[in-house]
């Protein structure tokens, strides 16, 4: 058995603690900082190869490049150095594994999953083309999974990078017979660079490569995840190449029924032969990507009728909520709005041409979801609770019929009758210390307490409070709650603010129809100076003007769709409570202050 050498060893301020990866150029270890007290992740050039001038001027460029971009989907560079004649360099543990791991045994990914990781790594591409790098190498292998956070992927890898500008020559496949039989390695210097499994035709054929090479290999990835299995297979790398160039793949709905039409088509689209018929660029790609997601138009599954994913999806799935008691009656939001569809004609026919060159567009306004890693459709269903509610002896089930008043609840007591003990669903309330705490077992429930001692709510108010989220995932969503109508103990209708602790937030509405909760988005957005995690206190407050609302988060107002105020009129009375979902997540609630104007 062979041991690594470095194992164990100090490499400039770092003792190498355990490989986690080798490629054609490196290795990289799990290496700790002796100064800075971190664990972070080493690239250190091969000791076959440290020696070739080549392979160093790769090094030093990937950590150049690397450097220069500052993305939360793509991995930070740390430093670049060289000890013991190796040339290393450092960077950001990400310690959740690779992308290629989870596609490994040849099952597709949930839809939603895939796309989100999808919409994730086109902005880190979008951002990496408007700064002049191309990747050229996209695949799962440098994709790697935060541990932190399984819902958020990070691109790594810039190695084989090359500047729009760069004067190098670019290496050319020579596709006579002669250079077929030179072409077996793709990693030796030489030959061109990339995996076969993920190039564009383009690439392939050794022509001129942009940011649409780049997103030829993401559509790749996204029909990987979708389908557990790549859209061209050959035992020769020659042949799989010849597959990229002039063979069409299968459309992923022949391969998985459930996949939408529209991720089919954005697929397609992604894949097309022609650069020309891709998207024109990467953030295209992603705006695409966002339409599906916040449209629900993933799958042709009616999660109503079937088992919703398992807990583990769940938890690499931001904004997503199970509902109460039943798991079986999750309802998918349904939107009505006319969703523009992709074109199904794109032409998959390639003619080998001279170099195409599409220029990087001027940066467009995105969409109010500023951010993917962490914003996507929140569905939070709800079913009827069955009068299962525990509480002390004395406190309603349903709010009594008093007015209601300003107050501010501090819960030095229980005044004002928030529901209290065990409560159906899994969760366990408690107001004691001047803290309601609210905690989950391993049920993955949403729940919305309230305030017996409230009845009804003026026109205009301003309901806030002052909430933590101490357990559990940081993709759980919390918030407040407002016009809250229940039939009996179950609760109808209400509108509902929530975030989850990346910053990201979200306003929605939820109706019965058919004796059944539906919920509708009416905005969501994230919050730019956001303190994230765990044990951080947020302010979350709702102003409300008869039939128009505006938010904020921390004093800092949030986006509406096109301003900071939305108008809806489907409600307008009913209580107010606070929304808290599991599975094993803990809440605390310091405060709920409800003023009223002078003039409502």
């Amino acid at each position: 058995m062979n041991v690594d050498p470095l194992l164990g060893k100090q490499l400039g301020q770092y003792i190498i603690q355990a490989p986690l990866g080798e490629g054609g150029m490196a290795r990289v270890y799990k290496a700790y900082h002796t100064r800075l007290h971190r664990e972070d992740a080493v690239k250190v050039i091969l000791s076959k190869v440290a020696h070739q001038p080549e392979f160093k001027i790769r090094f030093e460029r990937e950590a150049q490049l690397a450097a220069s971009l500052e993305h939360p989907n793509i991995v930070r560079v740390y430093d670049a150095g060289d000890a013991n004649n190796l040339p290393y360099l450092s960077m950001q543990y990400v310690g959740g594994g690779v992308l290629s791991s989870l596609l490994r045994q040849g099952y597709a990914l949930e839809p939603g999953r895939a796309v989100r990781y999808a919409l994730q790594m086109a902005r880190a591409l979008h951002h990496a083309h408007q700064r002049g790098i191309i990747h050229r190498d996209v695949k799962p292998q440098n994709m790697l999974i935060s541990a932190n956070d399984p819902g958020q992927i990070l691109l790594s890898d810039f190695g084989i990078a090359k500047l729009f500008d760069s004067s190098h020559e670019e290496t050319r496949m020579n596709l006579s017979p002669a250079g077929i039989a030179a072409s077996a390695s793709l990693t030796s210097i030489g030959q061109i660079v990339g995996t076969a499994s993920y190039m564009a035709p383009e690439q392939c054929e050794g022509k001129e490569v942009g940011p649409y090479s780049d997103i030829y290999a993401l559509g790749v990835v996204l029909y990987q995840m979708l389908t557990g299995r790549l859209p061209f297979q050959a035992a020769e790398t020659t042949a799989l190449m010849y597959q990229h160039v002039n063979v069409q793949p299968r459309s992923v709905r022949d391969i998985n029924p459930s996949v939408s039409e529209m991720l089919a088509q954005i697929v397609a689209r992604a894949l097309a032969k022609d650069p020309r018929a891709r998207f024109r660029t990467a953030e295209e790609m992603a705006l695409a990507l966002e339409t599906a997601l916040t449209t629900n138009q993933l799958s042709t599954i009616n999660l109503a009728n079937n088992r919703p994913p398992a807990l583990e999806t769940l938890t690499a799935t931001p904004f997503v909520a199970a509902p109460v008691l039943s798991a079986s009656s999750a309802i998918p939001y349904a939107p009505t709005a006319n969703i523009p569809s992709l074109p199904t004609n794109i032409s998959t026919a390639y003619t080998p041409s001279a170099p195409i060159v599409i220029p990087i567009p001027p940066r467009r306004r995105k969409l109010p979801l500023v951010r993917a890693v962490v914003l996507t459709t929140f569905l939070i269903a709800i079913v009827v609770l069955a009068g299962k509610f525990l509480s002390p002896a004395g406190t309603p089930l349903t709010p009594a019929p008093v007015p209601s008043g300003a107050f501010v609840d501090t819960f030095k007591d229980n005044y004002n009758h928030w529901l209290n003990g065990s409560i159906a669903g899994g969760l366990t309330a408690d107001v004691s210390n001047n803290h309601y705490t609210l905690s989950y077992d391993n049920e993955p429930n949403t729940h919305f307490p309230y305030p017996g001692s409230v009845s009804q709510l003026s026109s205009s108010f301003t309901l806030t409070t002052q909430i933590s989220q101490e357990a559990g995932n940081t993709e759980i969503p919390y918030g407040l709650a407002f016009r809250m109508q229940y039939s009996g103990n179950q609760m109808v209708s209400c509108y509902a603010f929530a975030i989850h602790s990346s910053g990201a937030y979200i306003f929605m509405r939820y109706d019965t129809a058919n004796g059944q909760i539906q919920s509708s988005v009416l905005a969501q957005g994230f919050v730019s100076q956001f303190r994230k995690g765990l044990h951080q206190s947020h302010q979350l407050q709702a102003m409300v003007k008869k039939n128009t609302f505006s938010f904020t988060i921390d004093d800092q107002a949030v986006q509406l769709k096109s301003g900071m105020t939305l108008t809806d009129a489907t409600y307008t009375d009913g209580t107010l409570g606070l929304l808290v979902s599991g599975p094993n997540s803990r809440f605390v609630v310091t405060r709920v202050q409800f003023d009223i104007p002078a003039s409502s």
